[in-house]
């Protein structure tokens, strides 16, 4: 079995524009321990992969102390690491993503388009796709991943499940069966995976897809 940590929508550094500049400060520095606690989950529950599935950042002017938190805890991640950006933090040139240098063991999906990444030592392909505006097309419209033998398909990326004119890369169920990446018993915008976290603010948040097939 491949066990895999999933965490999305943490929006590091929201402005909190409810609160007061001390208060929000304080849930800011709470919300970067987050990424020590995903770092620790995947080492002590000796996961296989981790995935980032968009809008880990609010935006693309991340606090300096945000990025050195992020950078530190994936240094701690002893497994592959795959980021996808959403509609808050996608990506371009100027976005926190090219700016800082991340560790070689995390692969930022950087294009609108699917990609996939092969890792032999799991028998893995792991697909996904990074915003690169605010919105994003339906990109598993029309999409199979090819057949390997042996090979389980995996995909990260940040949609929106059920609602075909939705701006966040809409997805159908019939498109998800398609794909050759939704597991039998799957349910509608769940990962079907055993989930290692019990962080409310990372689960209940999560807008994000992800689905595998495991032959």
């Amino acid at each position: 079995m491949i066990r895999i940590i999933h965490a999305a929508d943490l929006h590091l550094d929201s402005p909190f524009e409810s609160l007061s500049a001390e208060k929000a400060s304080v849930r800011r520095s709470e919300q970067r321990a987050l990424l020590d606690r995903i770092a620790a989950e995947t080492n002590e529950r000796d996961a296989d992969l981790l995935f980032l599935a968009g809008d880990l950042l609010d935006s693309s002017s991340a606090y300096a102390e945000t990025g050195e938190a992020l950078l530190a805890a994936l240094r701690k991640v002893r497994v592959p690491v795959f980021i996808a950006p959403g509609n808050h933090d996608w990506y371009s040139r100027r976005s926190p993503y090219a700016r800082l240098r991340f560790p070689d063991n995390v692969h930022i999906f950087r294009t609108s388009r699917l990609e996939s990444v092969f890792l032999p030592e799991l028998r893995v392909r792991v697909w996904g796709a990074g915003y690169t505006s605010p919105s994003c097309e339906a990109l598993l419209r029309g999409f199979h991943a090819p057949v390997e033998e042996g090979v389980a398909q995996l995909l990260v990326l940040h949609a929106e499940l059920g609602r075909a004119d939705s701006p966040y890369c809409p997805v159908t169920e019939a498109e998800l069966a398609q794909s050759g990446m939704l597991r039998e018993g799957g349910e509608p915008g769940t990962a079907v995976f055993e989930n290692s976290l019990d962080e409310p603010e990372i689960l209940a948040l999560s807008r994000a897809l992800f689905r595998y097939r495991d032959e």
